[in-house]
């Protein structure tokens, strides 16, 4: 068995911000490293002794993807979006005042919604994640690096992420990687494609 196709078709039906929150709250029960890699690139720091990971961690009306305290009794949060754009800003801000406090989506914040995160936020996104991640592979036990490795199949493809070398339009040879190429202006600018788009952009027609 294929390890990169099965995570590839995994994604096929999996791909909803649940499915892409218990894939990573797995792994980063499952690998120690990959935790670190991952809370790391979140907080900008590496929270130290941390015991256990809740996720969809219910308090009130809120409830955060992931909530943890590290060694110390530092409070952390973590929230994931994809294309949802209801951020729990404010809320999270009020019923947990002391948490350190990471939103992670596949869109940059913009106008209104930035307005609302206040600077508590550490403010990442998904495709910044992916080449954060690979750049750590080297790091990984073997076993576990080729389980990283599927995992970014995973993630790349639930967030569709966009891989193309250049942008300069003269050199692009499909109509698949012209539609990437659009692609990735219109989410830097802050705009959104519509979710999970299928059309003939996404198959090659060079």
């Amino acid at each position: 068995m294929n390890a990169a196709n099965l995570f590839k078709n995994i994604a096929q039906r999996l791909y909803s911000e649940n499915n892409l929150s218990d894939m990573t709250w797995a792994f980063m029960m499952s690998c120690e490293k990959f935790k670190d890699v991952f809370l790391t690139f979140c907080f900008d720091e590496t929270p130290q002794n941390v015991k256990e990971i809740s996720r969809e961690y219910a308090d009130d009306d809120s409830r955060p993807d992931f909530h943890f305290y590290d060694g110390e009794g530092i409070e952390y949060l973590i929230e994931i979006k994809i294309y949802d754009h209801n951020q729990h800003f404010e809320q999270y801000d009020k019923r947990f005042p002391n948490a350190r406090k990471s939103f992670l989506s596949n869109y940059p914040l913009t106008g209104a919604d930035c307005a609302l995160c206040s600077n508590e936020w550490k403010k990442k996104e998904w495709p910044g994640f992916v080449p954060y991640l690979s750049n750590e592979l080297h790091n990984f036990e073997q076993d576990d690096r080729m389980l990283i490795e599927s995992y970014l199949v995973y993630l790349k493809n639930v967030i569709e992420y966009e891989e193309v070398e250049t942008m300069n339009l003269k050199e692009v040879c499909s109509l698949s990687d012209f539609y990437k190429c659009i692609s990735r202006v219109v989410k830097e600018n802050g705009f959104e494609l519509y979710p999970r788009l299928t059309s003939a952009f996404d198959k090659d027609t060079s």
